[in-house]
């Protein structure tokens, strides 16, 4: 099965990065394929020096994440992380299309 996982936190204190992490892990077991869309406070993410992510990300999970909502960052001279990849709104609609499953994580 192909899976489509699009994290939304409602707040930066949700655990819904680190939920949408656990799950990725547990589908990976399963041989299942997983594509990520971080959007929201969850774009944080592809900014932190959080390794665990890049494992994933070597594994060949996508990373994508709101090249609108980076923008702020970028602004203010952060850096993404090279394993992310910014990518706009239509490429997170292409990956739902081509998923079996679409989750949003909140």
């Amino acid at each position: 099965m192909k899976y489509c996982l699009f994290i939304d936190p409602h707040s930066c204190k949700s655990s819904a990065v680190q939920h949408a992490q656990d799950l990725t892990i547990a589908l990976l077991a399963q041989k299942q394929q997983v594509k990520l869309f971080f959007y929201g406070y969850a774009v944080e993410t592809a900014f932190n020096k959080d390794n665990s992510w890049k494992k994933l990300a070597n594994k060949g999970i996508l990373l994508h994440v709101c090249s609108t909502i980076a923008e702020n960052h970028l602004k203010r001279g952060q850096q993404v992380n090279t394993y992310f990849s910014l990518a706009g709104l239509g490429i997170w609609m292409d990956t739902v299309l081509e998923s079996d499953i679409y989750l949003e994580i909140r």
